[in-house]
């Protein structure tokens, strides 16, 4: 249970403070150029470990922003400090919103309560609840760009009938993403005024066009009374899973069709890759947690795979074929949706890396029978034609590494490759493994943020980051993209690596590296407009992961002027 102090108690705190012999002073690593945040020990909270930091700084003196305690870095820490404190007792500077409509509200009030809590005690953020009939996408756009900017915002739960954006090219066709809410940043563009934006603006990510935020839905299949059954007991297995009533097993299943009967990979090259799969990811002890669905015969394909999806699995990964309503092995050889209602799929986290799966504005759509029909709590599927063709390589994994640091579903699907055309579906609050402990890694660096100077195009120029670990076990930095722009636009110079790094070691550019404990490594960073690249404003945001739970995703943001 929690506690909550008053302003009185703390105003008698505050004597205690003002009366007691301090015999030391701590001293935090502040900026002096700024007001110290009241959360001190920076866990998201202001709570009873921050107020026993200022106590233990109680009246100190000393230059302006020695002590952390400092807030309004007059010099001393005292009762002007203490008043800002207060004010902020059990502020949370994070948060989450949740969007829903006002029918399911109506039928769901404890249980999205309940999920409330769950979600602010396990994360220690602020849950926000916005109700309404909602039908204007401007309207939840602003409400999201509001809390980002006040709140903090970690990301938002759609439930139920939430409106979403489509995107088109040329009018011959168009797909819903709900990448418009996740992205806050930039102006989408509307040519023709037909309420769809064009596409072939976001033809390739940017470093605006990145998101700012994760979203996820929970949007039945089904609408009326058994889509609010649906969702009721999708809520009720969420709390079970919170509160440890609710496990999987750590094991995944991969069935790579479209490797096997579109590209006609051999068995033995097959089980190459499954056998990469519990390396590459770090989520699986050996190669006996991964299981796998392999026949020459798509019928017995099919039978095997629905078969699979009953058992309990943490983790399925499936490239198919597939449209809103079925996935397609190959000739007469399909799967329909019912079939998946059939089969409740009891996974926690589900990929479905097939054409069209999750495009939630139809009904009876196939990721929404992945979720809602068995025991599973988070699915991602693509709402239009993708381009992930037989995936023989471990590297499209990439993405989920970071799920065996504690990392947030919602976290990782912010920072996937996935850009316009994938959606997730249940809860991206949840995780699907605690943070490690024991020896891990603890990433510092001098500096996030890369001015260049003005260059002249077909020059370079270098600055250094410095990557210190001072944890107990090797820091690994995987580098994950670099999304770049000039003058504000994406342009198709024929390459894209108009700033780059080079490995500390070996000078090869764009290759993961790694730090040994207590040890640092200089890594240069270079940006080089080409001879024959225009003039203007370029900037680029490289986004890395790493093995340090406290820090898994790195981005470095550079700028800088060729003329």
């Amino acid at each position: 249970m929690r506690k909550f102090l008053s302003i009185a108690a703390l105003l008698l705190l505050g004597q205690f403070l003002l009366t007691a012999l301090v015999d030391e002073c701590y001293y935090g690593q502040t900026n002096p150029d700024i007001k110290n945040d009241p959360d001190f020990n920076n866990d998201g909270i202001v709570d009873f470990l921050d107020f026993k930091m200022m106590s233990d700084n109680w009246l100190c003196q000393e230059q302006p922003g020695t002590y952390q305690t400092d807030i309004d870095l007059n010099g001393s820490v005292d009762f002007n400090d203490f008043a800002i404190f207060a004010g902020k007792w059990l502020y949370k500077k994070d948060s989450v919103a949740v969007f829903i409509d006002l029918t399911n509200y109506s039928s769901l009030q404890s249980e999205i309560e309940r999920l409330r809590n769950d979600i602010e005690n396990d994360l220690g953020v602020r849950v926000f609840i916005f109700a309404d009939d909602w039908e204007d996408i401007t309207a939840i756009k602003n409400i999201l760009k509001e809390n980002y900017s006040q709140n903090g915002l970690l990301g938002a739960i759609f439930i139920g009938e939430i409106p979403t954006a489509y995107f088109e090219y040329q009018n011959s066709g168009s797909m819903p993403s709900d990448w418009y809410f996740q992205d806050l940043s930039d102006t989408f563009i509307d040519t023709d005024g037909d309420g769809k934006f064009e596409r072939e603006y976001y033809i390739a990510e940017t470093d605006i066009t990145m998101r700012e935020i994760w979203t996820g839905r929970l949007k039945p299949p089904l609408g009326g009374r058994e889509g609010v059954e649906m969702l009721r007991n999708y809520l009720e297995r969420n709390h079970k899973y919170r509160t440890d009533g609710f496990e999987y097993p750590e094991k995944m299943l991969y069935f790579g069709s479209v490797a096997i009967n579109q590209n006609g990979t051999a068995k033995q090259e097959y089980f190459n890759l499954i056998n990469q799969i519990d390396d590459f990811t770090g989520l699986y002890e050996t190669e006996a947690d991964v299981n796998a669905v392999y026949d020459t015969s798509m019928e017995i394909q099919k039978q095997i795979y629905l078969a699979e999806l009953a058992k309990s699995y943490e983790f399925v990964f499936v490239n198919i074929h597939g449209s809103a309503l079925t996935q397609w092995l190959g000739g007469s050889i399909n799967i329909y949706y019912d079939e998946i209602k059939k089969a409740k799929p009891d996974a926690l986290f589900s990929v479905l890396a097939s054409c069209s799966n999750g495009d939630f504005t139809q009904e009876n759509y196939f990721a929404g029978w992945y979720l809602f029909s068995g025991n599973s709590l988070v699915v991602m599927g693509n709402t239009v034609v993708t381009m992930l063709v037989g995936a023989d390589s471990p590297e499209f994994l990439k993405d989920y590494i970071p799920l065996g640091l504690g990392v947030t579903f919602g976290e990782m699907y912010k920072n996937d490759s996935s850009f316009l055309v994938s959606d997730m579906f249940g809860d991206p609050t949840l995780t699907m493994r605690p943070k490690p402990a024991g020896e891990v890694s603890h990433m510092i660096i001098t500096q996030n943020k890369l001015q260049f100077s003005d260059t002249q195009r077909g020059m370079k120029e270098t600055k250094y980051v410095s990557f210190e670990n001072k944890g107990s076990a090797k820091l690994k930095v995987k580098f994950k993209k670099g999304c770049f722009s000039i003058n504000g636009k994406w342009e198709n110079l024929g390459y894209w690596d108009v700033f780059y790094y080079e490995h500390p070691e070996t000078g090869s550019s764009f290759r993961d590296f790694e730090v040994q404990a207590g040890k640092s490594k200089f890594v240069p960073f270079v940006f080089y407009p080409r001879e024959d690249a225009p003039d203007g404003k370029y900037s680029m945001t490289m986004l890395f992961q790493t093995n340090d739970a406290e820090n898994p995703y790195l981005e470095i943001r550079m700028t800088g002027n060729a003329y």
